[in-house]
């Protein structure tokens, strides 16, 4: 297969793609925690279910200019707490930066923020900031890579770590 390396202004590479005639889905995976070092997504039990908390963030990144995220466990009757999308920007002093986008179940409404990585890009930490004056919401997330993988569907598997290295 041939790869295909998408980059944004400064050189800035998200990871390379693999093109084949399958469909293929790069996910990342991370860990999210609030401002105070806990699980979750937002402060309170807006990313909560029981005794459960929304904290596994999956982010397709698939489409660079069109990511998604999922944050789950996913719930039976209610699918995921949080889902939305992450938009990039060619203007970071550092790293890579945008804006993100995202609804919550428990909330019935949505947020937006702003996202930043350091040098590892995706592959490394995220660090979300939530931004609702409206709401009286400026809170800050953090994302931790998870193990990384790609899948294919039907024949190729690789990590994202393998498909970052050039």
């Amino acid at each position: 297969a041939e790869a295909t390396l998408r980059s944004f202004s400064k050189v800035r590479k998200l990871h390379i793609m693999w093109k084949s005639a399958s469909s293929e889905k790069v996910i990342f995976k991370y860990k999210s925690v609030d401002e105070h070092g806990k699980p979750g997504v937002i402060l309170g039990k807006l990313d909560e279910v029981g005794k459960t908390v929304a904290s596994e963030v999956k982010l397709d990144v698939t489409d660079p200019s069109d990511m998604k995220l999922v944050v789950g466990p996913e719930f039976r009757g209610v699918g995921h707490l949080v889902c939305g999308e992450l938009r990039v920007r060619d203007d970071c002093a550092f790293g890579m930066c945008g804006t993100i986008k995202a609804g919550f179940v428990n909330m019935h409404s949505t947020l937006a923020g702003t996202w930043q990585t350091g040098g590892k890009g995706m592959d490394g930490v995220i660090h979300i900031r939530w931004i609702e004056p409206e709401m009286h919401v400026d809170q800050e997330i953090t994302w931790y890579p998870m193990a990384p993988t790609t899948t294919t569907t039907p024949t190729t598997t690789t990590t994202a770590a393998a498909a970052a290295a050039t």
